[in-house]
């Protein structure tokens, strides 16, 4: 169970750190959050994939 958690945590921190990263260079910041469309959605799915292959 611990390891279910942690993982859930793990993909979340990465979706809320690489998106948030991606828009704040792209400027697709918003008021509250971030909103990433098209390449820029391609390569924040890319950044979390690379991450759990590469994360020892």
């Amino acid at each position: 169970m611990k390891k279910v958690i942690a993982a859930v945590l793990d993909i979340a921190t990465s979706f809320g750190g690489f998106g948030y990263l991606i828009a704040k260079l792209t400027g697709n910041t918003t008021e509250n959050s971030f909103e990433l469309n098209g390449m820029n959605a391609v390569i924040l799915f890319a950044l979390v994939i690379a991450y759990f292959v590469l994360m020892p």
